[in-house]
């Protein structure tokens, strides 16, 4: 099979994947929103923070080592398998202690048995993150597409029942914990031919792998504090319920970059460490990612950031319109993660965790400076000053970063991004026809605005970019013939 192809399978399944869980989401969230309080969601959103911190250490980056390295063995792996058990054991006790003095810091008594019945997971991931690292090893993103849709489903109904049946805040937790049961028997079951874990256990033989290892997991640890940081901060000065606004905000414009990015970046690490002696290769996947990411994320939240309030209003309903302005700012810094992002899968691909915890390390000393001096002017200024400082991280990341490994400047690595900018900024000239029809009701606005923006933009992409859609079309004809 060729490269290209490769890609395109890789892509096929987990995009499939990606847009079945966007779908889930969004009538997920749709529906929660006006059966669950802003309260709830705040809640969760807490504890969702402090589980996903513990979870770092839980990985400690074994599994990009498993990805990167070319050969690793059985002892190896049963070794990394019964140390991240272990580890998890360990997380799971330390929460269930600690969960009191979280709750007592946010003054906030209902965090304590959500995040000692969430922590539980900790039992369970540990199965899961080894054996998706060999899968994603092999490449086989069709197997992962399966379990992630299973999951989906499974949790979205039960979320949903658990909620109307007046569960309150527990029916996020039951949602989020039937994912991660679905989750790991599903993944438990497909790489297992793989490996099967067996009683050997010997630190000395997954040594060489902590050096890497550990580079990675700072990495994760700081990257995780820097996209997390705003929520710890507006929880603590601004309240519980402002928390659970905001949150509901954020978690709605990060649901396409978390949808859309992976789909392109799970496919392109590996491949990338493969040929990661092979700087022109390297160079040419890259930017095509970067060119690709670009045609969807830049329309998407630009949608996003222009028709935030029908937006708001029809998802989420009346009661959520302090969420607006959010939405409307957090994209625009949200679109600028999207385009820095590939960058961490580069890193890793190339041997650099190094470079890549010193640079999050560098963020993470300047973004809770700029939040704290955001917050007495509220959610707005918060989201705003995050914007502008995401402008000044391509220049950096670029700079210091992909520019060396990649050979290539800035004005290389904003040329894929141009047709993207251009067709989305002509395509948001549809606001002012959709501006001028207040009288519909809000769900009719957003149709007609969604039909406008987008067929403006595609219309300019087949117009103006005909090499970029003859590229995606031949792809498509290869694949079909084979």
């Amino acid at each position: 099979m060729s490269l290209s192809e490769t890609v395109f399978k890789g892509v096929k399944w987990t995009g499939l994947a990606s847009f079945a869980g966007v779908l889930f989401q969004l009538i997920q969230t749709s529906i929660l929103a006006r059966m669950l309080t802003t309260s709830d969601f705040g809640i969760m959103g807490l504890a969702l923070v402090v589980i996903g911190f513990s979870q770092l250490f839980l990985d400690a980056g074994f599994s990009a080592v498993i990805i990167q390295k070319k050969d690793i063995s059985q002892e190896q792996l049963s070794s990394l398998f019964w140390l991240s058990l272990f580890i998890g054991i360990f997380l799971f006790a330390l929460l269930m202690v600690i969960a009191p003095v979280v709750a007592a810091f946010y003054e906030e008594p209902r965090l304590v048995p959500v995040i000692r019945i969430v922590s539980s997971g900790f039992l369970l991931i540990p199965v899961e993150s080894l054996y998706l690292s060999l899968i994603q090893k092999q490449l086989e993103f069709k197997r992962i597409a399966q379990r992630d849709i299973l999951a989906r489903s499974v949790s979205f109904l039960v979320g949903i029942w658990a909620a109307y049946n007046g569960w309150g805040v527990y029916s996020l937790v039951l949602l989020h914990m039937a994912g991660i049961v679905i989750s790991c028997f599903f993944i438990f079951r497909m790489g297992s031919r793989y490996f099967r874990p067996t009683g050997f256990f010997a630190i000395k033989s997954i040594r060489p792998f902590f050096s890497f290892g550990l580079f990675v997991m700072g990495d994760n640890l700081i990257n995780f504090i820097n996209r997390q940081v705003d929520v710890l901060l507006v929880g603590n000065f601004l309240g519980i319920q402002l928390l659970g606004v905001y949150n509901q905000g954020k978690n709605l414009i990060m649901r396409p970059y978390m949808v859309i990015n992976p789909i392109l970046t799970q496919v392109n690490f590996p491949l990338l460490a493969k040929y990661k002696e092979e700087v022109p290769i390297m160079r040419s996947l890259y930017l095509k990612t970067l060119r690709y990411l670009s045609l969807v994320n830049f329309p998407v939240y630009a949608f996003l950031s222009v028709f935030a309030s029908d937006i708001v209003l029809v998802l989420f309903g009346a009661k959520w319109t302090a969420a607006i302005p959010v939405v409307q700012v957090l994209s625009l810094y949200i679109l600028i993660r999207s385009i820095v992002n590939p960058m961490g899968g580069l890193l890793l691909a190339t041997g650099k965790p190094k470079w890549a915890f010193f640079w999050n390390l560098t963020i993470l000393c300047i973004t809770p400076v700029i939040l704290l001096l955001a917050m007495p002017g509220g959610m707005f200024w918060v989201c705003l000053v995050q914007f502008i400082f995401g402008l000044f991280l391509i220049v950096a990341h670029v700079h210091w970063l992909v520019g060396p490994i990649l050979s290539i400047n800035l004005i290389q690595f904003l040329k894929p991004l141009l047709p993207s900018i251009l067709y989305s900024a002509l395509a948001t000239s549809g606001w002012l026809v959709i501006h001028q029809l207040s009288e519909l009701n809000p769900f009719a606005r957003l149709l007609l605005a969604g039909v406008l923006f987008f067929g403006i933009y595609a219309l300019a992409l087949l117009v103006f970019s005909k090499d970029i859609v003859r590229e995606l079309l031949s792809v498509f004809k290869k694949k079909s013939a084979a």
